[in-house]
């Protein structure tokens, strides 16, 4: 039956596809994570979440959001003129934050109350910067050609690496096998992805300088109205690991990260999978001229009766669940779970049809969104006397509200473009 459904549906199969590759390549730090959190403390991890937070904040907007448009041109020709100047885009912006660290380096850490032990790091930062966006904008291209098997070896190649490196390394020395091992597996993606673009029709040859020039004008509008929001939306998603860190022990830190890594695996599993397969769908349906509003609905309330189930399963055996699995050392983690779900659950039903405003075009409401959100997070830093359980409620009544709203302007903005069809 599952067989026949597929069959039947592009759409199901190359979610599938993709979702498979996703479980398969999230199994190796699944399954490495008891012992990973066995191994380094709450203050390597900590070390490793601003790391992470940091990248973050800044990856996000390294190609200036040129990735998106990759899937939108006619033609192959344009696609690949896109790619280049996505990667050209993410090489001097990655080189603009080396030159700031290593100005500012120690300003920065002094500023934001980071562990002496993230200085060695802020000069790798650029480099990691330059291979997660260029990797996006080749991932963009593989998702164009429906490659989304390629897409998900990606993924494997890039979690095995990442995964084996942190436990080959251990404690090596005063070094930080958790960053260590990241680097790896971002830079081992972003190679195998080169690779697997060149064999999906991308091509560099016979591409001149006005041919990029000209598309990056043709699709101005998506760093124009999505840099700056994309980039304060990145920070307000990271921020509150940053502000944790200010206000809190680098354990604490550490605690939440490792929370956050665990809340992340359904999003990573299922989530982004879906939001890549959906932003080529979409684009599709409007070359075509279908109704979108009806897919969007069905993919809602298959991922809010996920969610739920998440929700009670964090709220019943979370903290048992982190004891037992991970160590008894992580039994804050599990605590800070329990109030960290329903953030997740609502970024991993909200978070994957949010594309609807890239393959419409509609960034522009995207965008004013994504500020507002930024304004929202930014409120955290008035939190400073509150207990750490304090600080996350306020921090997910944040994120429910924001995303409820973000979703009703997406159903808005499918809402409007089935109306125009029917016309």
């Amino acid at each position: 039956m599952i067989k026949r459904l597929l069959n039947k549906s592009d759409f199901l199969k190359n979610v599938a596809t993709l979702i498979t590759g996703t479980v398969l390549a999230q199994l190796i730090p699944i399954l490495l994570q008891p012992i990973l959190s066995r191994i380094y403390d709450a203050a390597e991890y900590g070390t490793f979440t601003i790391y992470i937070s940091i990248i973050g904040m800044l990856a996000a907007a390294g190609n200036l959001k040129f990735e998106g448009a990759v899937v939108l041109p006619d033609s192959d020709t344009k696609g690949s003129a896109l790619v280049i100047g996505g990667i050209i885009i993410s090489f001097f912006f990655s080189a603009l934050w080396f030159i700031i660290f290593l100005l500012f380096g120690e300003q920065i850490i002094e500023i934001f109350h980071f562990s002496s032990s993230i200085k060695i790091w802020l000069l790798i930062i650029p480099f990691a910067i330059f291979v997660i966006s260029s990797s996006r904008v080749l991932n963009y291209w593989l998702i164009r050609q429906k490659a989304f098997k390629a897409s998900s070896v990606n993924k494997l190649a890039r979690r095995a690496s990442e995964g084996t490196s942190q436990f080959a390394i251990l404690k090596f020395s005063n070094q930080q096998g958790l960053i260590i091992g990241n680097i790896i597996g971002e830079t081992i993606n972003f190679f195998i992805s080169l690779k697997q673009s060149f064999n999906k029709n991308l091509s560099f040859k016979g591409i001149t300088y006005s041919e990029v020039k000209e598309q990056l004008n043709r699709y101005k509008d998506f760093p124009l109205y999505s840099f700056l929001p994309s980039l304060m939306n990145s920070i307000s998603l990271f921020l509150p690991a940053i502000v944790i860190n200010h206000f809190y022990a680098i354990e604490t830190t550490g605690q939440f990260g490792f929370s956050r890594q665990i809340l992340s695996i359904p999003i990573a599993l299922i989530s982004l999978s879906l939001s890549q397969v959906l932003i080529q769908k979409i684009a599709e349906s409007s070359r075509n001229k279908n109704k979108i509003l009806p897919l969007i609905f069905k993919i809602t309330s298959v991922l809010t009766g996920l969610a739920i189930i998440g929700i009670l399963i964090i709220e019943f055996f979370g903290i048992e669940i982190f004891t037992w699995v991970f160590g008894i050392e992580w039994k804050t983690a599990g605590q800070l779970t329990q109030i960290l779900i329903f953030s997740y659950a609502i970024k991993f039903i909200v978070s994957p049809l949010t594309s609807v405003f890239t393959a419409l075009e509609k960034i522009k409401i995207s965008s004013i969104w994504q500020i507002g959100y930024f304004l929202a997070i930014g409120c955290l830093y008035l939190l400073k006397n509150c207990t750490i359980e304090e600080f996350l409620l306020y921090y997910v009544l944040i994120d429910l509200i924001s995303y409820f709203i973000y979703y009703l302007l997406l159903v808005g903005v499918c809402k409007k473009y089935d109306n125009k069809i029917l016309r």
